[in-house]
C-alpha cells in the first residue's frame, strides 16, 4: 500500500498543509517518496492516495472500467460546494447508482428513468456537445458573437470623418490596453455565454460577466470548504451567480413556448441558447431537482465551459504575439482557412486541423491547466491496483479518493522534450513542442523519442546545433509538413481528464480557443508593450488546482485593425 504522510495532530492530520499550499505539499512528498510514488494523506476528515503521472499509474486509472472506478465522491463535492445545489437536492444524485450508460449498472434494471440524472446529463452530453449540428451552431454563435464585439467601438471604430457608408474603412490607430488578459477576458465570455445560454440571459442579468469572475475567484476557499463565517464574502459570490442563473431560467421559461417544436429543436434560440440548454431543462422536470438546485447546477455548466478555456487561451494569445515569426506562421494557417464560400468567414474545421494551430493549442493546455482528477473505488470488492504489473493496492472500497493533478504530469522534466538544446523547458511556452517535423528527429512532445537523436549527434556525444534543421526559425512550409503529436502524452497531458468521464466539452473548447486566436489576428495586430511584464508572468496559484491559470498580474499592450 502507499506510504502514509506523516502528520501531528491525528484529528487534522495534513490537512492545513496541504490546503495552505497544495502545489507545495505535493512537491514536498515527491521529494521525500519520489516521484513514481503513490502516497496516503489525510485531508478534512477524508482519505486521499495522490496518483503520480504517467501511463503505468495515472494513464491505468483513466483506463479503468466505469465498473472498477467513478467520480461520484468528487461529483457530489464539487454539487455541494463548488456549485452550490441545496441539501435538498443532493438525494437526486446521491441515491442514483445506476450509472450513465443506457443500461443501468446491475442491480438497478428497474430503476427509474427520471431517477437516473448521471444518465441522462451523459445522453444530452453525447448527442449535443460531442459533435454534429448542434456542436458547429454553437461554434458558429461564439464566433458570430466574437467577432462582433472585437469590431464594436474603439478597435472597429471608423476613420476619422467616416460617413455611413465607410463601415470597411476601419481606424489605424493604436489602441491602448492595459491589461491584455482583462480585454480577452471580457470578450470571449461574452461570446461563450452567448453562444451557450443565448442573448437572453444577458437581458436579464446584464452584470452577469462581473458576477461570473467573482464566484470564479471564490471557488479556492469554497471547495477547502472553509466556514460561511470565516468568508462570507466568497459565499456571497456564488450565492449571487446562483440566484442571477435562476433569474435567466424563470424568464426563459416566461418567454419560450415549449409547443413550438421547431424553437424546441433549433440548435440554437436566444432564450435558452444551445440545444444542450434546453435539454438541461427538461432533464430538471424529470428529475424534479428544485429552482435553484437547476441555477446552480447550470452555472457548473457555464463555469465548465469558461473558467479553464479563457485562461488557457490567452496564454495562447500572449506568446504567439510574443513571436514576430509564429505570429505569421498562424496568420498563414489562417487565411488557409477562410471559407471558400465568404471570405469574411473561415471554415472551422479546417482551421481546426492546421499543425501550429493545434501545436499551440495542445501547448496553451500543458502549460497553464491544473486540473483535479479524482475516482474512488466502485465497489468494497474490486481493490484499485495501480502501477508496474499493478503492485500497488491503491484503494480498497471507497475508503480513500484517489487523486491526481494534471500540472505535475504537463511539467514533468523527465519527460517533456525540452527543445535543442534544452531552450524550451516545461516551465516555458514551445508553440512547436507537440509538432514532429520530417527533417528533425529531435521534434515532437516526448523526451524518450527524442534522446537517441540528440545524444549520438555532434562531438562528444553531445547535440550539433547546426546539424539538425530547425534550429533557426520554422517557416510556413515546415508547418505544412508537420504531423501533430499526441500519441504518448498519456498519464501526462489531461487537461479534460480522461476515461468514461472525459470532459464532455472538450470539442467546443478546442474550437473555442483556435476560433477566438483566429479571428483576432486575422482582423488585428496585437503588441505586447511591456515584454518585460509579459516574460515574468506566471500562472497565479490562487487558482491550483481549480483548471487553468490566469497570469498573475497585469500585462499591457496595444490593438489596432489591420
Amino acid at each position: 500500500e502507499p506510504p502514509h504522510v506523516p502528520y501531528a495532530v491525528p484529528w487534522l492530520r495534513n490537512t492545513l498543509s496541504f490546503v495552505w499550499d497544495t502545489e507545495g505539499f505535493v512537491v514536498k512528498m515527491q521529494k521525500r517518496f519520489g516521484m513514481t510514488t503513490p502516497f496516503r494523506m489525510g485531508v478534512a476528515g477524508e482519505s486521499y492516495v495522490y496518483v503520480p503521472a504517467g501511463s503505468e499509474f495515472l494513464g491505468a486509472l483513466m483506463r479503468k472500467s466505469i465498473r472498477d472506478v467513478n467520480n461520484k465522491k468528487a461529483v457530489m463535492r464539487a454539487l455541494r460546494d463548488q456549485f452550490g445545489v441545496p441539501a435538498g437536492d443532493l438525494p437526486i444524485w446521491a441515491l442514483d447508482e445506476s450509472g450513465f450508460g443506457a443500461k443501468p449498472a446491475p442491480g438497478f434494471e428497474g430503476w427509474p428513468p427520471e431517477r437516473r440524472p448521471y444518465h441522462s446529463q451523459h445522453r444530452d452530453f453525447q448527442a449535443f456537445l460531442a459533435g454534429g449540428a448542434a456542436l458547429d451552431a454553437m461554434t458558429a454563435k461564439f464566433v458570430e458573437c466574437y467577432t462582433r464585439q472585437l469590431l464594436l467601438p474603439p478597435l472597429g471604430q471608423v476613420r476619422n470623418g467616416g460617413g455611413e457608408n465607410d463601415n470597411d474603412k476601419h481606424g489605424t490607430d493604436w489602441i491602448e490596453v492595459p491589461d491584455l488578459y482583462a480585454f480577452w477576458r471580457r470578450h470571449m465570455f461574452h461570446a461563450a455565454v452567448y453562444a451557450l445560454c443565448g442573448s437572453h440571459i444577458f437581458d436579464v442579468c446584464p452584470d452577469f460577466a462581473d458576477q461570473f469572475w467573482a464566484y470564479d475567484e471564490a471557488l479556492s476557499v469554497l471547495l477547502k470548504r472553509v466556514p460561511p463565517w470565516l468568508a462570507p464574502a466568497r459565499y456571497a459570490a456564488r450565492t449571487k451567480a446562483v440566484e442571477s442563473v435562476r433569474r435567466w431560467q424563470a424568464s426563459a421559461r416566461a418567454k419560450f413556448d415549449w409547443h413550438d417544436q421547431a424553437a424546441v429543436e433549433a440548435d440554437w434560440e436566444p432564450i435558452y441558447g444551445a440545444r444542450i440548454m434546453r435539454a438541461r431543462q427538461v432533464m430538471w422536470r424529470q428529475i424534479g431537482q428544485s429552482e435553484t438546485g437547476s441555477a446552480a447546477t447550470d452555472l457548473g455548466m457555464i463555469w465548465a465551459a469558461n473558467s479553464n478555456i479563457i485562461p488557457a487561451s490567452f496564454w495562447a494569445l500572449l506568446h504567439v504575439a510574443l513571436s514576430p515569426n509564429v505570429t505569421a506562421r498562424v496568420r498563414a494557417e489562417v487565411e488557409a482557412s477562410i471559407s471558400a464560400a465568404d471570405a469574411n468567414s473561415l471554415d472551422i474545421g479546417l482551421l481546426c486541423s492546421k499543425p501550429l494551430l493545434n501545436s499551440v493549442y495542445l501547448e496553451a493546455l500543458r502549460y497553464s491547466v491544473a486540473s483535479t482528477v479524482g475516482r474512488n473505488a466502485a465497489s468494497p470488492d474490486r481493490p484499485v491496483r495501480l502501477g508496474p504489473g499493478g503492485n500497488w493496492a491503491m484503494a480498497t472500497g471507497t475508503s480513500a479518493t484517489l487523486i491526481a493533478f494534471s500540472w505535475f504530469g504537463g511539467h514533468d522534466a523527465t519527460f517533456w522534450n525540452a527543445g535543442p538544446g534544452g531552450r524550451y523547458p516545461v516551465d516555458a511556452f514551445w508553440a512547436e513542442r507537440f509538432l514532429a517535423y520530417p527533417d528533425d528527429p529531435s521534434s515532437g512532445p516526448l523526451l524518450a523519442a527524442t534522446t537517441a537523436t540528440t545524444t549520438t549527434t555532434g562531438s562528444e556525444g553531445g547535440e550539433d546545433e547546426n546539424n539538425i534543421k530547425g534550429r533557426g526559425e520554422r517557416t510556413v512550409e515546415d508547418d505544412r509538413a508537420a504531423t501533430v503529436v499526441t500519441a504518448g502524452t498519456q498519464g501526462h497531458w489531461y487537461p479534460y481528464g480522461g476515461g468514461s468521464t472525459h470532459c464532455p466539452g472538450r470539442f467546443f473548447a478546442k474550437q473555442e480557443l483556435i476560433a477566438a486566436l483566429a479571428v483576432l489576428l486575422m482582423n488585428f495586430d496585437v503588441e505586447i508593450t511591456d515584454v518585460g511584464a509579459a516574460m515574468a508572468a506566471r500562472c497565479d496559484r490562487r487558482y491550483f488546482p481549480l483548471g487553468a491559470m490566469p497570469p498573475d498580474g497585469k500585462i499591457p499592450a496595444r490593438i489596432r485593425r489591420r
